[in-house]
């Protein structure tokens, strides 16, 4: 049965949920499944430049996103009633079997779905969320007709919220990872000589921890005489300026010189074939991709416990974890890893198998294809 898929976000400037959109839709495009990709017309250039790549069908509109920008957050209001009846048209004029929003702030491709009389999915990609937010997906969390986790937390996360959605179709499916892409060989000098290179990836913004690993780096350069070059990739958006100046403030105060923060970066396979540890030190997350990344590049990890990272790390053997918000404990991890060179060893030697095991695009789009058969046939 062929099915139309239409992936509807309101943000299109990048993250894994749109790494997913392109990595599942590309993956069944041979499979019987149109994936076509909606997102708003500004700041999206990117995006827009992957799925040329992956030559898969999109559409561009008009569409504001929810933000505590005063300005942005007026937009979005006065335009929400007529961004949901544009969606509406187009759900209805394309002929769409399935709408799949992303996140649940993401509410305008589910109430659109719905007055269109077409079947949706709700993504949920995170286990933590404001107020206001949670005040939302509680009041519309019964119009989908399925969802997708992206993790076991996060499905106990919604489900606490809403107890009722416990009884609609779900299932649980991690980010998926290109293991072409991530893989490990030989790294091309991107980075210069040093005894032991650690590597962070992400968008610089306090749900990511980052003056965590700040205070975490000070702890390592007294606990070892190694030499240890830490690197943070990911761009600082103008909404995050405040938050990045304050690593900054972090890292002169406590005389921090063997940290570099590289920007935004598209080369991170390379870069991650050029270190020796992954560290993530996020206060929240779901399915943390860059880990995921990480493990397929055959890069041993030291994270926080968040998402499903503890059962997966600890029950694999590829890294240690560490609780949120404890910047000594997580350099006492690094330390350990940096100092037994044979523990390291180990963990690196069972990366790539557990990334194969639970990430691989392929399973995690048999896992999309079966789902979206199972939704299409039900009744609503």
């Amino acid at each position: 049965m062929k099915l139309t898929v239409l992936n509807i976000t309101e943000e299109g400037r990048g993250g894994g949920p749109l790494k997913r959109i392109v990595d599942v839709g590309s993956q069944l495009k041979d499979k019987g499944i149109n994936s076509v990709a909606l997102f708003p017309s500004d700041h999206s250039n990117d995006f827009e430049e992957e799925l040329l790549a992956a030559n898969m069908p999109f559409r561009k509109i008009k569409l504001h996103r929810l933000t505590k920008d005063k300005k942005s957050l007026i937009a979005y209001i006065l335009t929400f009633i007529p961004e949901i009846f544009s969606l509406k048209k187009i759900i209805q004029k394309s002929q769409t079997d399935i709408v799949l929003c992303n996140g649940s702030w993401q509410i305008k491709g589910i109430l659109a779905a719905k007055f269109a009389k077409a079947k949706s999915i709700w993504i949920q990609n995170d286990t933590q969320q404001g107020k206001m937010v949670r005040l939302l997906f509680k009041l519309i969390s019964n119009l989908p007709d399925a969802y997708v986790y992206v993790s076991n937390r996060t499905k106990d996360y919604y489900e606490a919220i809403n107890p009722k959605i416990i009884n609609k179709p779900s299932v649980v499916i991690q980010s998926p990872v290109n293991m072409e892409k991530f893989s490990p060989k030989s790294g091309k000098n991107l980075l210069p000589y040093t005894e032991f290179k650690i590597l962070s990836v992400g968008y610089i913004n306090a749900n990511k921890g980052f003056d965590t690993l700040v205070r975490a780096i000070d702890f390592v350069n007294k606990k070892t005489d190694c030499q240890v070059q830490f690197y943070i990739a990911g761009p600082a958006f103008d909404s995050q300026k405040e938050y990045y100046n304050n690593l900054l403030k972090i890292q002169k105060e406590k005389n921090i010189e063997n940290l570099q923060f590289l920007g935004l970066r598209k080369d991170v396979d390379l870069l991650l074939n050029e270190v020796d540890l992954y560290v993530c030190s996020s206060d929240f997350e779901a399915s943390p991709i860059s880990i995921w990344e990480a493990l397929a590049s055959g890069v041993p990890v030291v994270s926080t416990d968040v998402g499903d990272v503890k059962e997966i790390i600890e029950n694999s053997g590829c890294g240690l974890v560490v609780p949120c918000k404890r910047p000594e404990e997580l350099a006492d991890a690094i330390v350990k890893l940096i100092k037994d060179r044979d523990y390291l060893e180990n963990c690196q030697k069972n990366t790539r198998k557990t990334a194969i095991l639970n990430f691989s695009m392929e399973s995690t789009a048999t896992k999309y294809l079966n789902f979206y058969h199972q939704i299409a046939k039900s009744s609503h």
